[in-house]
């Protein structure tokens, strides 16, 4: 009988073991399939509904942070000395006209867009454009993708 009741506590022992194991591993897979996002921000594109069946490596979320937003404009050669990373611009939004905001420029291209085939003449010159890539804070976020901004760069504007 002594012999029965010690196989009995070694058998429930090992079912305690292996209930216990089995615990840790629906914890570790409960974990992974937690969404958690590396940075504050808003959720743009949701392309899963929750249920549905993920590939590895899928995009199951896009976020968008507009901490800090970003804005291309281009800048004819003529006006290309105006332009240098670092440099203050200030930025206006059409749907907030009586606000501006304050940017700097990040990136200014190397290589001209917009390009005629056969650039020969001075006019031809003067219609060659680059790209510059300004960085405007929004801590309020009242800036949003997509919207449409003036950009005034010191150094450029019509008389």
């Amino acid at each position: 009988a002594t012999a029965q009741i010690g196989a009995a506590k070694a058998a429930a022992t090992a079912q305690i073991g292996a209930a216990k194991a089995a615990l840790q591993r629906a914890e570790v897979a409960r974990a992974e399939c937690k969404l958690t996002a590396p940075i504050d921000a808003y959720v743009s594109l949701r392309s899963f509904e929750p249920g549905e069946l993920v590939m590895p490596g899928g995009r199951i979320l896009t976020l968008t942070s507009i901490d800090v937003v970003e804005a291309t404009f281009f800048l004819p050669n003529a006006e290309l000395d105006a332009a240098a990373p670092g440099r203050p611009v200030k930025v206006v939004a059409d749907a907030l006209p009586g606000q501006s905001f304050e940017g700097t420029v990040r990136r200014v291209a190397t290589e001209a867009e917009f390009t005629p085939r056969n650039v020969q003449t001075r006019d031809d010159r003067d219609r060659l454009v680059y790209a510059v890539e300004v960085r405007i804070p929004n801590p309020e976020g009242k800036l949003r993708p997509g919207m449409p901004v003036e950009i005034t760069l010191p150094g450029t504007e019509r008389d």
